[in-house]
């Protein structure tokens, strides 16, 4: 079994980065438990909540996965619509054209 001592954590909301240090075993398949504090504080409880893995040097980075808006990637005011994101501004753009 293979351990690993730090966790990086990013809220989307404000990107302030808070380091934990944390030691979790990696099962056979390559699994790690979440503490429930940090999937509480991070409201990744649902069971399809979901988040971005990323590597720097040595470091795991697990970052609360926000999708963008299919057109211009912006996380700002996206809503789903039929299981595609879109911002509110892109929205607008859209129908003012349809309007047009």
């Amino acid at each position: 079994m293979v351990s690993f001592s730090c966790l990086i954590l990013c809220k989307e909301e404000d990107m302030e980065m808070k380091s934990e240090s944390v030691v979790r075993n990696i099962d056979s398949v390559g699994r790690i438990v979440l503490p429930r504090d940090i999937r509480e504080r991070l409201h990744l409880n649902m069971e399809n909540s979901a988040v971005e893995i990323y590597t720097e040097e040595d470091k795991i980075i697990l970052k609360k996965y926000v999708p963008g808006c299919m057109f211009c990637q912006n996380t700002d005011g996206v809503v789903e619509y039929k299981g595609a994101h879109i911002c509110k501004k892109c929205l607008v753009m859209m129908l003012g054209r349809v309007n047009a």
